[in-house]
């Protein structure tokens, strides 16, 4: 079972050091340049209209460059890459019809703006996520499950429903399903700088109970879930 604190260094070393090669965050020599970036939702920034989309991407670029800017950072969730290849999910995610963050690289590029992806590991996540989708190869057991969603809630005496909200990076094949998908963005777009993972692991407290950290968390810490939840283990 790959630990999920390796997960990063294994998605940098498998995508090549080519790809990598501006994103300082794996060399231990500093930048010679100073990086001024901004970070930016292509999804919920520009049109999901081709013509107007690419048109407001070269100005949002242009505006960019003519401040000094030199890195972008655009938000990338699981769900779009996956709509690259599946056409079931481009209602969800209408700009990768015509794959505004393609564009939005190769302009940027041309303006000699760099771009890093800054991707959402884990969370964001809904019944409806391709992580948990069996058509393209995710696993519903990869959702992770908090605490009152298994036992009752002792303010309500009921459990709450399954909200879906994150996976659980303690699947080992879950991590190896974002990997392919990180490897074929940076194939699919060579002109990338880089990347930053967002919150890799757990966003809540009472995370993860799933099965699967049901049955580890004992072998690896001799204590029982869910009862060791809020522990310094857990």
């Amino acid at each position: 079972m790959l630990p999920r604190r390796d997960f990063i260094g294994l998605v940098l070393g498998s995508l090549g050091a080519q790809t990598l090669r501006a994103s300082d965050s794996v060399s231990a020599k500093p930048r010679s340049a100073e990086a001024r970036g901004v970070w930016i939702h292509p999804e919920e920034t520009f049109d999901a209209d081709p013509i107007k989309g690419k048109r407001q991407i070269r100005a949002a670029l242009q505006r960019l460059a003519d401040a000094h800017f030199n890195l972008v950072l655009p938000w990338v969730k699981d769900g779009y890459l996956v709509a690259l290849d599946h056409p079931e999910y481009l209602s969800a995610h209408p700009q990768a019809r015509w794959d505004a963050l393609g564009f939005l690289v190769e302009e940027a590029s041309q303006l000699g703006l760099d771009v890093q992806l800054w991707y959402a590991f884990g969370e964001y996540r809904s019944r409806k996520s391709p992580d948990f989708d069996p058509r393209v190869g995710g696993n519903p057991e990869w959702a992770a499950r908090r605490l009152y969603e298994l036992i009752p809630d002792p303010k309500t005496g009921k459990v709450v429903p399954r909200g879906w909200n994150s996976l659980c990076p303690q699947h080992p094949q879950a991590r190896l399903w974002q990997l392919k998908l990180l490897r074929k963005a940076f194939q699919r777009y060579p002109q990338l700088k880089g990347m930053h993972i967002e919150e890799p692991g757990y966003s809540n407290t009472d995370e993860c109970v799933c099965d699967l950290c049901l049955e580890v968390f004992p072998k690896l810490n001799g204590k029982p879930l869910p009862q060791s939840i809020h522990t310094p283990e857990g």
